[in-house]
């Protein structure tokens, strides 16, 4: 089964990131203009759903090219949406 996560405009986000950042199956995460966003919040992301397949995070202003490359290094074929 596909699992997508929509929390764009979440303001708990960190918190909802920490639950999912487990979750295999999820393929679809959009965290787009979520400030509490982080590298360090992608990068745990990357590294425990290998099978993500699209990430949406634009706006996300403390998002930079270590969070980017972490997901473009754990999830093959991942689509980054980051501008």
């Amino acid at each position: 089964t596909s699992t997508v996560l929509m929390l764009s405009h979440c303001p708990h986000t960190l918190i909802c990131l920490h639950l999912r950042s487990n979750s295999h199956a999820l393929q679809h995460l959009n965290v787009r203009s979520c400030r509490s966003v982080t590298d360090g919040g992608v990068k745990a992301v990357a590294e425990h759903c290998a099978g993500l397949q699209c990430l949406d995070v634009r706006s996300c202003g403390s998002v930079a090219d270590e969070g980017v490359g972490a997901v473009a290094e754990h999830c093959a074929g991942v689509q980054i949406d980051c501008v």
